[in-house]
């Protein structure tokens, strides 16, 4: 599928001092939230790390990413890799008995019931191969895209998103986490839409060691960047504004809206339990006058699919929004569209592995 290149968006957006003014003083509430929630969360993770063993197959995993593979990645073809997958695949499976039984008791228990009815085992095998796959996407990302050999099967709704850009007030691609998200924001990229991606820092790994925590994970997340590319981080202190400015150069922002968002975030119903949400990204499309618009991407380099929906309807009036029930309705309405995404395509949602843990952190695997 070949989506229409776009060759360059409108550079000369400025920000309304009072506006900015707003969203500065938004901007820092939210931060001193999540800095509360962080430290609450780094103090329990201090207490974890003293009873942490210096070295753990986790950390294994990672060093042979970080180093051999990383390195082979650069040479050995490219067709070669995409023929490994079953076999690197199968060899995960067997040192992964622990996870694999807690990926199944958390697939049984959200997705089965309520008229739905899935071969959770089933399931939980294609999880771990589309994770195996997307490790290895990312290996080959930038080289994938030099080559030009992201092989987009699909795009649904395509439509919506360019009926969002000529607005030219920027768009807000509200997703979940799907395996096939960064191949797809390369794709858009590599196609005249930039998309600038906004993460959480990540926190210490509860599976890995001393050395890892130490040494391996920050690699990482070198590593994740120079994959990534174009992102901020949800925790900066401009956060908000950096985004907001990049609306209104008509720029292209994507939100994972189903990150955990800790006390600050607005409690809504998730796959059968509460669940809060952060909100933050609907009030500056507010204030930018930005359109909203849900995504989804599932599959991997070899083939994937990008479906954008239909441009989420969000609260005109800042005294609207400032009722916790309107905020609600309208990450409500978001939410739903994420559950029927997720239930269609479940073996490709990466949050199973961490979003509902019913043990301690640093007891999950």
């Amino acid at each position: 599928m070949v989506i229409p290149i776009r060759r360059h968006a409108r550079d000369n957006g400025v920000i309304n001092p009072r506006v900015q003014k707003v969203v500065k003083g938004c901007a820092t509430r939210y931060t001193m939230k999540a800095n509360e929630t962080n430290h609450a969360v780094h103090d329990c993770k201090d207490a974890a790390a003293a009873r942490r063993p210096l070295f753990t197959f986790r950390d294994l995993v990672y060093l042979a990413y970080l180093f051999p593979l990383r390195l082979l990645a650069v040479f050995v073809p490219i067709a070669v890799w995409r023929r490994s997958r079953v076999l690197i695949a199968a060899v995960f499976r067997l040192f992964t008995a622990k996870q694999r039984q807690f990926l199944h008791t958390n697939l049984n228990g959200r997705l089965n019931g309520h008229g739905r009815s899935y071969n959770v085992e089933r399931v939980s095998l294609q999880f771990i191969d589309n994770s195996i796959a997307h490790a290895i996407d990312d290996l080959l990302l930038n080289r994938l895209s030099k080559r030009r050999l992201l092989n987009c099967s699909q795009i649904i709704g395509l439509e919506n998103f360019q009926n969002a850009l000529s607005a030219n007030r920027g768009v807000i691609l509200a997703s979940g986490h799907f395996f096939g998200n960064r191949v797809a924001k390369r794709y858009l990229s590599d196609n005249g839409y930039p998309v600038l991606s906004v993460r959480s820092m990540r926190g210490a790994d509860p599976s890995m060691g001393r050395f890892g925590v130490r040494w391996l994970q920050p690699m990482y997340e070198q590593f994740l960047h120079s994959v990534i590319k174009h992102e901020v981080y949800r925790d900066e202190k401009d956060v908000a504004l950096r985004i907001l400015r990049h609306m209104r150069n008509n720029g292209i922002v994507n939100v994972h809206f189903d990150q955990p968002a800790g006390h600050s975030g607005t409690e809504c119903s998730f796959l059968g339990s509460p669940q809060r949400f952060p909100t933050g990204f609907l009030r500056l499309a507010r204030f930018a006058g930005a359109a909203v618009i849900p995504m989804s991407c599932v599959g991997n380099s070899e083939s994937f699919s990008i479906t954008f929906g239909e441009i989420h309807p969000i609260r005109e009036s800042l005294a609207a929004e400032q009722n916790g029930d309107a905020r609600a309705d309208d990450i409500s309405r978001l939410i739903e569209k994420l559950e029927s995404q997720i239930f269609a395509h479940p073996e490709h949602w990466e949050l199973w592995k961490m979003r509902f843990v019913n043990v301690p952190v640093d007891e999950a695997p």
